[in-house]
């Protein structure tokens, strides 16, 4: 037996002393790149992090570029971490350029605040260990351990600017891919340069990493290059500086002819001394190389070959059939020869070949059987290391040896060892593909459930888990063939979690009757005799999903007896999700602060957040401040412990919903600019920004917020959830009306009326129900103008529809929380007075009602609204003009406070229209008026604009609040001033001197033929 002490000394030999040289000790060329990272250093000191993919052939001198790069940096006094990726064949390393990376500063450690970087999960990572948690990762696993990652950086970068390398991604895993593009899409005002390196000259044209890196490179701030080859006089120069003056230039010549300007090739054609006769190809050339060592040193290399990117002697000298001293004179004369170089290992020093393509030619000059008889020997040398089996790095290198070996009886047990490791450092595409490949040789072996320390149903069961938050489809399918190798009758307790498992992942697949059906069997299948934590768990699952499908009576029954059996048992998490669930459904804010609690008191970071947001909901309508404080405090929650971005949308989104929905329109701006250089993932980022646009919509930036719902209509539809897509359409609807386009408001509001109302919040269904009989409102007036009585027809039969649904709206929600019923009713009353405004009836007694409803629910903007409505009617009514203003001039002080610009400026010009005068009442504010046109007055301007709309004078005086003969009166001074004897010619006077047109509605300009030629939205 060898002993493994015998071969440490040579990892602590400096074995840089050899001076033999091969490569150039200068760059060369290259000074257009250099030039671009030295600016990208600038940038990154002044507060702009940038990412940099540099991309070129095999050899082409991109690791020497980076070098360069990083002593330029640390030169500057930047931290520079680094690290690569691994070529393995069955296998992955997940997360292994970053765990080379950090380690570094994990052990340094130079500056105090490094250690603070250090988060539990940040440790997680680094230490690819995740102690002895089985419970698996939770759905937000990756986006939290990706965002610790990015804090990690941060963090560092605070010390000192960032330079972090990770070279060779043509080799990575599907988790470092991941992160790569997290961190080169998140990366803002950071001190931070990333620099990724990658070989394209073997990928094939339709090779999955090359739509990776377009997409990787298509961030505004990520930047991609290709390093080219040397040309003639650069090539001389690298040459020059390995060899010297004597060089010849015969010799030269020659190189440049078969290297091409690669400088690596030329590196080796010069070593191989260049003659006259060179070997055919490279790969006879490499191999020429090797072909000068002894021969125990030739079995050193071939052995470093098959270990990968980078080994420790200790793990050669245990794998190799050679003594121990035969083993140190191989690599001392593959290191001597440039073979074979030394790289620093955080405190360790471990041996790499010089070139990634030295060691493919090594590797593929063996036979077959020889290659699989040095993996073989190599995972049994790594087994007997310490932490073989919880190191995610070395269990999933010692899964590639065996299966690459063939030995798939040790390949299976290596790679369930390797999954479930993968599994706890998070790297889930990893830990995932490990699983498939257990289940791919399962019929392969003899005794497949001893070998995996499962069977295959549970194995099945693991690759769900670790797909669910990857790809939830996918975990559904493997949980239901999990649940057909379960036999129910002889063990139903184990059927039943796979059964609740279905449920919570068909949950987050919309599939709302699979959702049901399972936590159903789940319920049926586990006894609630003896109680158990698995019955009590599949009590809060149903529940849960009785709640989602709006059976809150069962689901409050059933989370209660969920709460109950989990408090009797000690089962504190599963109490704290029951009450969550529970808390929701009966919006129950203590209840949200018990189950906060709890998840503080076992540590579920998940739970705290959960509840945190369920608690904000709940306190929206009842303490809105109080809502919007814990709102931010759950953003902050979410950014220590590493889920901002999946969850912190959520979170910002009930803050600013409130703050504009109470009128602190102010602060929800701040919280938009705040919000504007994060990415939110999941739900939070639709929703955030449908708050966002309703706030730029209110104050007038409607091309803004059109921008903004175009990017998430998408992401909506295939989502396919009915209360958002009622809510996005609903915020079309309004867009379009802020437009003046209440054709295409009509069209918007049929979309959202498409969908299923039923069960839907008052919030989600009433706003539609106004803005859509407002477009239908409109749309008769405008028709009237034109004389139009069928299109008032198909108005008023839109209108009654729209009229049903508020009401069954307002009737659904009478005996619901106070808060909704409320809302509800404020609601109907609106819709109620548009309908008048709608059929031309009386509103002033339905606006005043809408006006106290308004007022009660304390929702500034909408009781503006309904103000100037109010007065509107009193004018029409003729209950004068004193009393029309005190309303008109609250309405204009909300508006001024709120910054609602289209709003402030119909309450302008209506009381232009009405003579009212604001300034009384409003602290001195001025109204802004209209320039004169050929001596017309303001009165008469107005009254040109709606002739231009074909008004006639009784029109026109029940618009402008004056009797017919008073408005004739207008018209005829109009047509004197502008020397016209008619109205059709006033008309077109109007026209050609630039007077807008007034609507009679809140459309902006936008006249009906206008709106008609124009495409409804999403060119539907």
């Amino acid at each position: 037996m060898r002993r493994t002490a015998a071969i440490a000394p040579l990892a602590r030999r400096n074995l840089r002393q050899v001076r033999t040289r091969v490569s150039s000790p200068i760059v060369v060329g290259r000074r257009e790149e250099l030039e671009r990272l030295d600016e990208a250093l600038t940038r990154a000191r002044e507060g702009t992090a940038s990412a940099y993919l540099i991309t070129g052939d095999a050899g082409i001198g991109k690791t020497r570029f980076v070098e360069e790069v990083a002593d330029r940096a640390r030169a500057l006094g930047w931290r520079v971490l680094s690290g690569g990726c691994v070529r393995l064949e069955g296998g992955a390393l997940p997360f292994q350029p970053f765990m080379e990376a950090f380690r570094e500063a994990v052990s340094s450690r130079a500056e105090p605040s490094t250690g603070e970087v250090l988060s539990e999960f940040g440790r997680r990572m680094l230490q690819s260990t995740g102690g002895e948690d089985t419970q698996g990762p939770g759905r937000s696993a990756l986006s939290q351990l990706f965002e610790l990652t990015l804090g990690l950086m941060r963090r560092l970068s605070t010390e000192r600017p960032l330079l972090l390398v990770v070279e060779d991604i043509h080799w990575a895993d599907r988790s470092t891919l991941d992160l790569l593009g997290f961190l080169t899409h998140n990366l803002r005002q950071d001190a931070i340069v990333l620099v990724i390196t990658c070989r394209t000259d073997e990928l094939p044209r339709r090779h999955k990493l090359l739509s990776y890196l377009a997409e990787l490179s298509r961030g505004s701030h990520a930047h991609r290059f290709e390093i080219k080859p040397l040309k003639r006089e650069e090539q001389c120069e690298q040459l020059m500086a390995i060899a010297g003056p004597e060089l010849e230039p015969e010799q030269v010549e020659r190189i440049w002819i078969r290297s091409e300007g690669n400088p690596f090739f030329a590196e080796e054609l010069l070593a191989s001394g260049a003659g006259p006769d060179l070997p055919d190809t490279l790969r006879d050339l490499l191999l020429a190389r090797t072909a000068k060592l002894e021969v125990g040193s030739q079995a050193v290399v071939r052995l470093a070959s098959v270990a990968g990117r980078q080994v420790s002697a200790e793990v050669l000298g245990q794998a190799s059939e050679l003594d121990i001293e035969a083993v140190e004179d191989g690599l001392r004369e593959a290191v001597d020869h440039r073979i074979l170089v030394v790289e620093a290992e955080g405190a360790e020093e471990v041996l790499a070949f010089r070139h990634a393509l030295l060691r493919e030619a090594v590797y593929g000059d063996m036979l077959p059987a020889q290659r699989r008889r040095l993996h073989a020997a190599l995972a049994r040398a790594l087994e007997n290391l310490p932490d073989a089996a919880s190191d995610a790095i070395l269990s999933s290198q010692i899964a590639h040896h065996w299966y690459s070996a063939r030995e798939m009886t040790n390949a299976l047990a290596a790679i369930a060892v390797a999954a479930r490791s993968a599994e706890r450092a998070w790297a889930l595409p990893d830990a995932l593909a490990h699983y498939e490949r257990a289940l791919e040789i399962w019929n392969l072996v003899s005794d497949p459930e001893v070998l995996a320390g499962c069977d295959r149903a549970e194995l099945l069961a693991s690759a769900g888990r670790v797909a669910r938050p990857l790809d939830p489809a996918k975990a559904v399918s493997y949980i239901q063939s999990a649940i057909q190798l379960v036999d129910e009758g002889s063990d139903p307790v184990r059927a039943g979690l796979l059964y609740r498992r279905l449920s919570e992942y068909a949950w987050e697949t919309l599939d709302h009757n699979l959702g049901l059906e399972g936590s159903a069997e789940a319920l049926r299948l586990i006894p609630p005799e003896p109680p158990s934590s698995a019955r009590a768990a599949a009590l809060s699952c149903h529940g849960s999903s009785l709640g989602f499908v709006g059976r809150y009576k069962e689901s409050s029954e059933v989370l209660q007896e969920a709460i109950v059996m989990s408090h009797e048992l000690g089962a504190r998490d599963i109490e704290g999700q029951a009450l969550c669930a529970l808390a929701g459904v009966l919006n129950d804010a203590e209840m949200c602060r018990q189950a906060r609690e709890i998840g503080y008191e076992v540590g579920d970071h998940d739970l705290v957040s959960r509840a945190s947001i369920v608690l904000a909901a709940v306190l929206c309508d009842e303490a809105p401040d109080q809502a919007i404080a814990v709102a931010l405090e759950a953003f902050e929650h979410a950014q220590t412990h590493g889920f901002a971005m999946s969850r912190g949308g959520t979170d910002l989104c009930i803050a600013g919903y409130t703050m504009v929905a109470k009128g602190r329109w102010d602060e929800a701006e701040a919280l938009s600019e705040r919000a504007a250089g994060m990415t939110f993932t999941g739900l939070g980022g639709p929703d955030l920004a449908m708050v966002i646009a309703e706030l730029e919509m209110g104050r007038g930036r409607f091309e803004e917020a059109a921008r903004r719902l175009s990017s998430i209509r998408r992401a909506l539809v295939r989502l396919g959830d009915p209360a958002r897509q009622v809510s996005f359409f609903g915020l079309m609807t309004a867009l379009a009306l802020g437009r003046g386009e209440p054709n295409n408001a009509r069209v918007a509001a049929a979309q959202a009326f498409r969908l299923p109302f039923s069960d839907l919040a008052p919030d989600y269904v009433g706003g539609v129900c106004v803005s859509a009989l407002r477009a239908e409102a409109d749309l008769a007036a405008l028709a009237r103008g034109r004389r139009g009585r069928g299109d008032v027809g198909e108005c008023v039969t839109r209108g009654e529809d729209i009229l049903s649904r508020a009401r069954t709206l307002e009737r659904d929600n009478r005996d619901g929380p106070p808060a909704q019923a409320q809302l509800a009713r404020a609601y109907l009353a609106q819709c109620e007075a548009e309908w008048a405004r709608l059929v031309e009836s009386d509103s002033y007694e339905l606006w005043k009602k809408t006006v106290a409803y308004w007022r009660e629910c304390e929702v500034p903007y909408r009781l503006a609204y309904a103000l100037v409505r109010e007065a509107e009617a009193m004018l029409v009514v003729g209950l004068g003009r004193s009393r029309a203003a005190a309303g008109l001039t609250e309405a204009f002080d909300i508006a001024s406070r709120l910054g609602a610009a289209p709003l402030g400026r119909r309450i302008e010009e209506l009381a232009r229209r009405s003579r009212i005068d604001l300034t009384r009442s409003t602290g001195g504010k001025t109204v802004a008026s209209k320039s004169s046109h050929f001596g017309l007055s303001n009165r008469e301007l107005e009254v040109l604009a709606l002739l231009l709309e074909g008004r006639t004078n009784r029109e026109i005086g029940a618009t402008l609040f004056v009797s017919e003969r008073t408005a004739s009166a207008h018209v005829n001074h109009i047509c004197n001033k502008l020397g016209v004897n008619s109205r059709g010619a006033a008309a077109a006077a109007a026209a050609r001197i630039g007077v807008g047109k007034t609507a009679p509605d809140d459309s902006i300009t936008r006249s009906l033929d206008e709106g008609a030629d124009r495409p409804p939205y999403g060119g539907q």
